[in-house]
């Protein structure tokens, strides 16, 4: 009888609680675990843009659409990024349908445009920096999410069929996947982002030839004092 009695005072806590989170805005504590997943180390992820009903209106009626450029600022439509560490490759397709590809070695970022014939190299340690919509891939796996935290935590929904924590930061929304821990959607205004998990790779990326080239002398330039540097511990 006491243990009854123990079980339904805890369980009236509980809902005591509960109540009190709900008429003080408190969000239900936050569940153990990474409040954003990295992607595998062999994964891969689609990332599907839309825009506010205007916005999408005056880009498929309009006639002059721009072409492509190393360091596009056209509106994107559709973000891939595909992970076998250390290299990474993400494209970069607008509402246009210009390409932009970017490849991560590890230590730069290169650039490469469909009908633009050299790549541009991004150099996080210059600080050079990314193109729009692109990801910082030293800082983050998914672009516009280096800002969740506890502190901006807000609670737990279920988003287009996944029970996800919730995030807010001023006019963004991020909804992450309880179970795997990656992103559901984002969301700022009236812009959109869905996430989608593709099939992983199966073999190792490999650098475009070109690329390896540019990365190649790239590297030799960097490293080309090393001979002449004392050893550590001299």
């Amino acid at each position: 009888m006491k243990r009854l009695l123990l079980c339904g005072s805890l369980g009236a806590l509980s809902l005591c609680l509960g109540d009190l989170r709900a008429q003080t805005g408190e969000p239900p504590p936050l569940p153990p675990g990474p409040l954003l997943q990295k992607m595998a180390d062999y994964s891969a992820m689609k990332i599907t843009y839309s825009y506010p009903q205007e916005q999408e209106k005056a880009i498929a009626t309009d006639k002059s659409p721009p072409g492509p450029t190393l360091f596009s600022l056209t509106p994107i439509r559709q973000l891939t990024l595909t992970r076998t560490k250390p290299i990474w490759h993400a494209v970069r397709v607008d509402v246009y349908g210009n390409n932009l590809g970017q490849w991560y070695d590890g230590h730069n970022s290169y650039c490469e445009v469909v009908g633009i014939s050299e790549p541009a190299v991004n150099n996080p340690a210059q600080g050079q920096t990314y193109s729009a919509g692109m990801p910082d891939l030293n800082q983050t796996d998914f672009p516009d999410m280096g800002w969740i935290s506890p502190q901006t935590y807000t609670g737990v929904e279920t988003m287009v069929g996944h029970k996800c924590l919730v995030f807010k930061k001023n006019d963004m929304t991020a909804w992450i996947d309880l179970e795997s821990r990656l992103p559901v959607q984002w969301q700022r205004g009236k812009e959109t982002r869905t996430f989608q998990q593709l099939p992983p790779p199966t073999a190792l990326l490999a650098l475009p030839p070109k690329i390896a080239a540019f990365a190649a002398i790239i590297y030799r330039n960097d490293h080309k004092w090393d001979k002449f540097r004392p050893a550590a511990g001299r």
